[in-house]
């Protein structure tokens, strides 16, 4: 549990190569490291002290450099298989070929206590008065001890029934991972710039009652979900929507468009392609040719999709690189994780319709839709629509709603009737049918694909 835990301060962007100067690179690493822990976990813009005092927050750039020190005597130089002075490096030896069993990237001590110092301006090469590690005074101090603060203090430190931020924080970002907007909107900044919370009480009732559960995130979970506010049909009147438009009153229930992983992962769900395996390394799904080409020095460099079902692997497993991330997810606002992201934006865009009526891997997701409903239907077309609809919107189709889906079926088969080298050219794989099986299936992917790009389909209501 303690590598787990200290793993969380290698997630951020290690800054180790293009730089002639390994104490600046060591000094943004660092920097990175508070920052996070500072949005992550208090909910504060702790940077703004690195080179001044906080304009806003009561921190202090003595503070703010007491802070760092707990991350200052980490060995942050990365591991690597050796080589000649001037040969090439040898390729790292596959983890299934070692001995070693899993492993992952931890914090490392230094065998020697690194000083830190305030750093006048912000400059590495500026150095002022020496501090020890501590937390910022205005709140609860930790708990006296003999020798150095530890990180594990400063892990303890967070999680006391008297500290007054963890649980807060926390919590809030869970309710707006479930209602799209948090109790306090501003989940990045609980400072005096951020937004004051709606519904205090509500807020710190939660997040009371999370740290008495022992810091059960499964509880907190439920006890949203299972809330009356949480059930609330997401339907309202035009002049509600007018007279709150993010739904601050909680007059009603959450509806707000999914995040990118969410959207890619439903689409692959109703199609019968996503791969619920778990674990394991990143996966290399297909992007656009030549995506890495433009940043790309050498040939290690070049991105190569996967094959076979790695490639239909939830989004969290995609691979993912800062420099080019993929164009499918942050076209839908996912974040280029260079930072630490409390919120995310949401923006409407024409990109974002193009992106999901033209992405291959959304057309072919379309194509299996079609086929798994056909196959489930027997190609009985009424059951077919039904079915088919309800997979993909998690609603039952009316009568009218089945007359305009009837019809838009038709409408489909005439066009590739008309046109038969249009449904033999949709996908390599039609050219293997017979002209009627090829107008059939070319129809329904059609019809999958329009269901697919509803505003329904997109947005938790």
């Amino acid at each position: 549990d303690q590598l787990i835990a200290s793993g969380f301060n290698r997630l951020h962007l290690i800054i180790d190569r293009g730089t002639a100067l390994p104490e600046e690179s060591h000094h943004k690493n660092v920097l990175d490291r508070v920052e996070a822990f500072g949005t992550a976990f208090l909910g504060l813009t702790v940077q703004c002290a690195q080179c001044h005092e906080h304009k806003y927050d009561p921190i202090s750039q003595k503070e703010f450099y007491q802070l760092y020190a707990f991350f200052n005597n980490f060995d942050g130089a990365p591991e690597t298989v050796g080589a000649p002075k001037g040969g090439i490096q040898a390729p790292a030896i596959p983890l299934s070929e070692t001995a070693m069993g899993k492993t992952a990237m931890v914090m490392k001590e230094r065998a020697t206590p690194k000083d830190t110092f305030i750093l006048i301006r912000g400059s590495y090469e500026n150095p002022g008065e020496k501090v020890e590690r501590n937390t910022p005074a205005f709140l609860p101090p930790l708990k006296k001890k003999e020798g150095t603060y530890t990180r594990r203090d400063l892990a303890e430190w967070l999680v006391d029934p008297q500290h007054p931020l963890t649980a807060r924080v926390t919590v809030n970002r869970f309710w707006q991972q479930f209602f799209g907007v948090g109790l306090v909107k501003t989940a990045e900044d609980f400072g005096t710039r951020g937004e004051w919370p709606r519904h205090l009480e509500l807020l710190d009732e939660l997040a009371l009652r999370f740290m008495e559960s022992g810091w059960d995130v499964k509880s907190l979970v439920r006890e949203i979900v299972m809330s009356k506010t949480y059930r609330q049909s997401s339907d309202a009147r035009s002049e509600e929507y007018a007279s709150d438009p993010e739904n601050r009153l909680l007059s009603r229930g959450p509806r707000y468009r999914m995040d990118a992983e969410m959207i890619r992962d439903q689409i692959l769900f109703v199609s019968g392609q996503l791969n619920r395996e778990m674990y394991g390394e990143s996966v290399k799904p297909p992007q656009p040719p030549g995506l890495w080409e433009a940043v790309s020095m050498v040939a290690p460099f070049t991105y190569v999709a996967d094959k076979g079902d790695a490639i239909y692997r939830r989004s969290l497993y995609t691979y993912w690189r800062r420099a080019i991330p993929p164009p499918q997810m942050t076209i839908l606002n996912a974040p280029s994780r260079e930072f630490c992201t409390a919120r995310r934006e949401r923006t409407n865009t024409p990109l974002q319709a193009l992106l999901l009526m033209n992405e291959t891997e959304y057309f072919n997701a379309a194509k299996a839709c079609a086929e798994l409903t056909l196959k489930e239907s027997n190609h009985d077309a009424d059951q077919g629509l039904a079915l088919l609809y309800e997979k993909i919107t998690s609603h039952r189709p009316d009568e009218k709603l089945m007359r305009l889906l009837r019809e838009t079926l038709q409408e489909f088969r005439d066009l590739y009737a008309e046109d038969k080298a249009l449904a033999k050219s949709l996908t390599p794989e039609f050219a293997k049918l017979d002209e009627k099986q090829r107008i059939e299936l070319a129809a329904w992917t059609l019809m999958a694909h329009s269901l697919l790009n509803l505003e329904i389909t997109k947005v938790k209501r």
